[in-house]
């Protein structure tokens, strides 16, 4: 079985994550990178910004592909910046949320979470599969850590247990193993290795 997956974004970062968990955890799996810069939807899920870019990527690829939206999420911050996570990084970047959340000094206040939707297009059946990912976790007081991209250098993942690392610090294969994209990609990669998609 021969499978030949697109993975539309403009983010290499992202594909190089995706490539490095999914090649070889599924049988005849060639991950290819569709760089393109998608629309960003505002809408109030990150579902609903997922099913958009995917609509506007299988008009642009022969194969099935699947791209993702992830948003970081802060509840003393009314959530923000949540759907809006990268156009919030391009204007105000980490340094940015830290100065919001200057004055919020007590530990659980300073809670926080990542979401990504991965949303696969099979171009048989025009059908479309939605695979989540969440992890919880923290923002520190300071950007620390030179891996990594986006907000990984103020996110400290609850995960392993007494983590207090950022994501930017820890290493590639091991942010790999509990990151909210790696949830949502072995959901994925289940899918594709049951044969759900009849490929």
């Amino acid at each position: 079985m021969v499978i030949t997956l697109h993975f539309a974004t403009g983010n290499a970062h992202k594909f190089e994550e995706a490539r490095a968990y999914l090649e070889g955890s599924v049988h005849g799996l060639t991950l290819k990178h569709l760089k393109a810069n998608l629309p960003e939807l505002q809408a109030d899920t990150l579902a609903e910004v997922a099913r958009y870019k995917v609509d506007a990527a299988a008009r642009m690829c022969a194969d099935d592909v699947f791209v993702e939206d992830a948003g970081l999420f802060v509840p003393v911050l009314n959530g923000f910046p949540g759907v809006f996570s990268a156009e919030v990084m391009r204007m105000l970047g980490c340094k940015g949320i830290l100065k919001l959340m200057a004055d919020v000094t007590e530990p659980a206040r300073r809670a926080a979470y990542f979401e990504v939707c991965t949303c696969l297009f099979i171009k048989r059946t025009g059908e479309v599969k939605e695979f989540m990912g969440h992890v919880d976790g923290t923002i520190s007081i300071e950007e620390r850590g030179k891996g990594g991209f986006g907000y990984d250098p103020i996110f400290i993942s609850d995960d392993p247990a007494g983590n207090t690392r950022t994501f930017a610090e820890m290493g590639f294969e091991e942010k790999n193993r509990v990151s909210h994209r790696t949830q949502s990609l072995r959901k994925l990669k289940d899918f594709l290795a049951a044969g759900a998609a009849s490929y």
